[in-house]
């Protein structure tokens, strides 16, 4: 007789805690695994309910268990190898809601602007009149938004939730651009690359930016639009239009919107906003006016308030050279001064490809932070090496440093000297309006 599988929640974060309330609400027994002897959120959780729990490393696996592995375990964790050589099986939050899921989604990764992009087609289909459910990498859990009578969901995915989410059948599924990051995690740009490609297999509708490099093969039935930079290619296709000296979003020759009213700073934000059009009119919801009155998120190339002197750009959310690069792009402006702050931890990602932008675009580079001395060697112009963000201001300050533009993209993680990538730019955001309000 076939045992009764067991569900083995591995790790403890915020997405195991969505994992254990989601096993609760459908009576679906369940165990808990973590590398720490004692998850911060298993006490709290335990006061409520009956857990059982072990550490990782002592946890009796059994080749009934389904393990709902949570993205920050990678999958060459010795002990789930362990598991799966007992014949137990992987899965994760992501794929299990692509299966208990009766409403259209959307599925959004990219290397860099996810975050902002998933938010802005929340809003265009929130304006249309849908109750848009919008989360995942983002926010809420995905399982925790399956009960809230949502019309359409909207999730971000990222490539450590892509490794096992690797057939969700998403009614859209958009690749917004790849770039080299999470080195650290992959064994090669490639294997990195194709753990994001797991995006398309088995949608109804691919969006993708067609400046991708990499090669995808799309099956027969999927139908794929395009968007990016230039001109649109076909009438499906989205695009920049310019005419009379005025650059427009279009899709074919429809022309949308002049770029120039976009709510949004950056030219970075031309391209999110056709890849949230895209995916908006792919669901089959007309745009209607919502383009006009988008917000960004914070962090996320975001406009300091208060500050006079000059325009300064808090984008802490940029973890690798790739986000850097778009922000540089996005900002400068010819006759104009830009200071860039860059430094974290550099997660073995090349900085080279950042030299020619900062010999055309950057006045003064500042660096700073545990990978400081490795970045200033591979980006090859002179930098004013710092050991502290707080360094870097008060340096430009006392210095008086002309600046038109303050551009703060490290282009790193943030855990060297902060908790998170929040963290680091609420303390920037204070020290710029302290020194130059």
């Amino acid at each position: 007789m076939t045992k009764e599988v067991r569900n083995v929640i591995v790790g403890f974060g915020k997405t195991g805690l969505s994992v254990a309330n989601h096993c609760i609400r459908h009576d679906m027994p369940f165990a808990v695994t973590d590398d720490a002897l004692a998850p911060a959120r298993l006490a709290e959780f335990e006061r409520q309910h009956a857990v059982e729990f072990a550490p990782i490393r002592d946890f009796s696996f059994t080749p009934n268990d389904r393990l709902i592995v949570s993205p920050g375990v990678p999958l060459t964790h010795s002990d789930l190898q362990k598991a799966q050589r007992l014949g137990a099986s992987l899965t994760n939050d992501v794929q299990m809601f692509s299966h208990l899921c009766k409403a259209p989604f959307a599925l959004i990764t990219g290397s860099n602007g996810k975050s902002t992009v998933t938010h802005f087609i929340g809003q265009l289909l929130n304006s249309a009149g849908k109750q848009a459910g919008v989360g995942g990498n983002i926010g809420t859990p995905v399982l925790d938004l399956l009960d809230q009578g949502n019309d359409v969901f909207v999730i971000e995915a990222s490539s450590y939730q892509l490794e096992l989410a690797n057939h969700c059948a998403a009614d859209v599924a958009v690749l917004l651009n790849l770039s080299p990051d999470h080195l650290d995690r992959y064994p090669s740009q490639d294997a990195y690359f194709a753990a994001k490609a797991n995006v398309f297999v088995g949608c109804k509708t691919a969006v993708i930016n067609r400046e991708t490099d990499f090669k995808i093969e799309f099956e027969d039935t999927v139908n794929v639009i395009s968007f990016g930079s230039d001109a649109p290619v076909s009438d499906t296709d989205y695009g920049i239009i310019e005419q009379d000296g005025c650059r427009y979003l279009a899709r074919g020759a429809r022309i949308i919107l002049d770029v120039s009213v976009l709510p949004v700073p950056g030219r970075h934000n031309w391209m999110n906003v056709l890849a949230a059009m895209a995916t908006v009119e792919a669901l089959g919801v007309p745009l209607g006016e919502g383009i006009q009155s988008l917000t960004g998120l914070p962090h996320r190339c975001e406009l300091v308030p208060g500050v006079d002197q000059m325009l300064a750009v808090n984008d802490s959310k940029s973890t690798n050279p790739a986000s850097t690069a778009t922000a540089i792009e996005s900002f400068a402006e010819q006759d104009q001064v830009m200071v860039l702050l860059l430094g974290g931890l550099g997660k073995g990602a090349d900085f080279a490809v950042l030299q020619p932008l900062l010999e055309a675009h950057v006045g003064i580079c500042y660096v700073y932070g545990q990978d400081r001395d490795l970045i200033a060697a591979q980006i090859g112009v002179p930098v004013i090496s710092q050991l502290t963000l707080d360094d870097c201001i008060n340096h430009m300050a006392n210095e008086q440093r002309h600046a038109d533009v303050l551009l703060f993209s490290p282009g790193c993680a943030s855990l060297d000297q902060f908790a998170n990538f929040e963290a680091r730019g609420d303390h920037f955001k204070s020290l710029v309006q302290e020194r130059f309000a």
